[in-house]
This record gives C-alpha cells, structure tokens and sequence, in this order.
C-alpha cells in the first residue's frame, strides 16, 4: 500500500512539472523550425551570394556548422516535445523537422533515431 502511494504521488509531482505544449509553444517552435530550414537550406544548396566567394574549405566547414547546429536543436526539441507531429507544430513545422533531419547524413544512427 505504501508502495502505490508512493508510485501515485511521485507519479504526480512528476506530471506537475512535465512541459505543457501550448498555443505559444506551438507558435514558437514553428518559428524556430522554420528558421532553422530558412539556414539550412543555403547550406544544402550550391554556394549563391556572399556564400559563393567562400573558399570550398569555409563553405564545407559552414555547412557542418550548420547541420550540427541543427541536430542539436534537433535533439533538444525531440527531448522536450517528443516527435513535433502537424498536432504539435502543423504539417508545415513537422516538415522543416523531418527536413532537418535528413540533411545530417553525417550522422546516420541520429536519423534513424529520429
């Protein structure tokens, strides 16, 4: 009996503090998403602009910074929200997320992680 109360009790302090995914939640994690896509996709794309005068050097190294960077949030948003589905985020938000992943081939148990 004391074992079930305790279960019920830390059970409840725990749900307590679990993130609650709200309507501010959703707008900023679709912002965040799609900013991340709007970088990424310069870096997944052939050098245009002030990219195009990199040395291939500093464009390789600004692409991994990039997709690093993103699998990072990535991981942090997965840990915080779990999967960002079209109910978390709509279908334009779980799009930028599984984009993301597939743009970190350098780091191939991570996507078929996520």
């Amino acid at each position: 009996m004391q074992k079930t109360i305790l279960f019920l009790l830390v059970s409840g302090i725990l749900a307590g503090c679990a993130a609650k995914f709200t309507a501010d939640h959703q707008a900023l994690l679709q912002k965040q998403l799609k900013d991340m896509v709007d970088v990424d996709q310069i870096a997944a794309n052939i050098p245009q602009g002030k990219y195009k005068e990199l040395p291939r050097e500093e464009w390789e190294k600004f692409k991994d910074s990039v997709f690093t960077s993103n699998k990072v949030q990535v991981e942090i948003i997965f840990d915080q929200y779990g999967f960002p589905g079209f109910d978390k985020v709509g279908k334009e938000g779980s799009q930028h997320f599984w984009l993301l992943v597939q743009h970190c081939d350098k780091y191939p148990e991570f996507q078929k992680r996520y």
